[in-house]
């Protein structure tokens, strides 16, 4: 299904049409290593000028941790370097209103090392893009679908942080999974939602309610991989300003209470051939009346390359230490290496009743992703398993929490790790990605190896 629209169906704007749309001001961002923007507000009469010249920033934005501290020197850049500058290119495919903000429009931006210069490799969209150019090599195109869990609480962010986020209010007051009636209080801000995503292009498939307190989900419509990765980083950005203006906070943390289940990013996967004909399923076979017969060869080595290297792209999936509190718990957060046929028991879910709709749901990552990494480190385990002939090996039948699965790693040093020592990594995405993204792990690790938390204040304060 195609994006909904405006215009051209696409969303997508002319820099033409700002001034008829009374368009002041063009965001000029791109995605850093969480996945949030950054940029520059420009006027939006300046946006031409700006397609040749390009967007200045500073280096440091794609270096820095979280709180913006730049914890690590790279290579590329630092101290050493006087924190040089980099430049952000307009990509004027991306060019859409953001309809909750006044008079704004965004357009998201490739990073070049300097003006007219090569993509800056550590860069996330560029990431991305060097993986779906290396599956186009192999005359294939990838769709792929993310559906995006979080929470939601009463309160401004500001109110929220004041308070040091405890005593936190949910949206839902019991359990609502796929509930209705329950939910219908929030159906105004929801509609919001939709309605705002919809004006920018980004088409929301559903709305749900989930098990968690306050929790939700948002799953987008599928396409190419670039373009879901920017709407699912518009989409964050958007659910975020509209809860601020109306009261709340959402949060895309893995597990923000303890209590509470962690929330996932589902990211669904399929290929089409240079046709655009689908490679996942074989003539005739159906999913339920014969699952295994109806995964073509492409489809099983796929899923068996996207299994091999979860354990060495888990920091891609899960890159932030409260990540593993999520995948420590049996709640639908993916489980070890296991595979299974719609089966939310496993990670890898195989889903789909026709070949159009025959597809991998990786049930692995958190809602804390950066969802160009994300999808970056499924495309090249795939590539992978195609270019390898692998097998996946028997689906795991009935409730795999039963069963033993191992093989990921268990916390952010151990992601780091193997991330840096995994030659498959470092083939697909380039010595300079690997380290860079290694080091900034490791000093997230260290930062917080340091910290004192509530939990330790009250189990050790006056019992040892």
């Amino acid at each position: 299904m195609e994006d909904t629209m405006r215009n051209d169906g696409t969303g997508r704007l002319d820099p033409g049409e700002l001034a008829s749309l009374g368009v002041t001001t063009v965001m000029v961002a791109a995605p850093d290593m969480t996945g949030a923007l950054f940029g520059r507000r420009i006027p939006a009469g300046s946006l031409r000028r700006v397609l040749e010249s390009g967007v200045e920033v500073c280096t440091a934005a794609l270096s820095w941790d979280v709180t913006q501290e730049p914890l690590v020197d790279q290579q590329w850049t630092g101290f050493h370097t006087g924190w040089h500058d980099m430049t952000l290119v307009p990509d004027l495919t991306t060019l859409r209103l953001l309809p909750w903000l006044p008079a704004t429009a965004l357009c998201l931006a490739d990073v070049v090392e300097y003006p007219g210069g090569p993509l800056l490799e550590v860069a996330p969209r560029t990431v991305l893009r060097r993986q779906t150019e290396r599956l186009a090599a192999m005359g294939l195109r990838a769709l792929v679908a993310t559906e995006l869990e979080f929470y939601l609480y009463e309160g401004t962010p500001a109110e929220l942080r004041r308070r040091g986020h405890r005593d936190l209010v949910p949206t839902t007051v019991v359990r609502s999974d796929f509930a209705l009636g329950g939910t219908n209080h929030m159906e105004p801000f929801f509609d919001r939602v939709r309605r705002s995503l919809a004006e920018a292009g980004i088409e929301v498939e559903s709305t749900q309610a989930e098990w968690g307190l306050g929790q939700w989900e948002l799953g987008l419509d599928h396409g190419d991989p670039l373009s879901v990765a920017d709407r699912h980083t518009v989409f964050k950005m958007a659910v975020r300003d509209i809860a601020a203006a109306n009261g709340y906070t959402a949060t895309f943390m893995a597990r923000p209470r303890g209590d509470q289940p962690g929330s996932s990013c589902h990211i669904h996967i399929s290929l089409v051939d240079g046709d655009d004909r689908p490679v996942f399923a074989t003539e005739g076979a159906g999913l339920r009346s014969d699952p295994l017969g109806a995964m073509a060869t492409a489809m099983r080595e796929a899923l068996a390359g996207m299994i091999d290297m979860a354990p060495d792209t888990m920091l891609f999936m899960a890159p932030n230490v409260n990540s593993y509190t999520r995948l420590a718990h049996p709640e639908f957060a993916g489980n070890g290496l296991q595979w299974g046929h719609d089966n939310r028991t496993t990670s890898f879910r195989v889903v789909g009743h026709s070949p159009t709709t025959m597809r991998i749901e990786h049930r692995l990552g958190g809602a804390d992703l950066n969802p160009h990494l994300g999808v970056a480190a499924i495309l090249a385990g795939v590539r992978h398993g195609l270019e390898a002939g692998l097998q996946p090996g028997p689906p795991t039948i009935g409730n795999g929490y039963e069963q033993t699965a191992t093989g990921l790693p268990t916390d952010l040093a151990d992601a780091a790790a193997r991330f840096g020592r995994s030659l498959r990594c470092r083939e697909a995405f380039g010595d300079g990605v690997v380290d860079h993204y290694r080091e900034v792990a490791r000093a997230e690790v260290r930062v917080a190896r340091a910290a004192v938390t509530d939990w330790e204040i009250g189990r050790y304060f006056d019992s040892v």
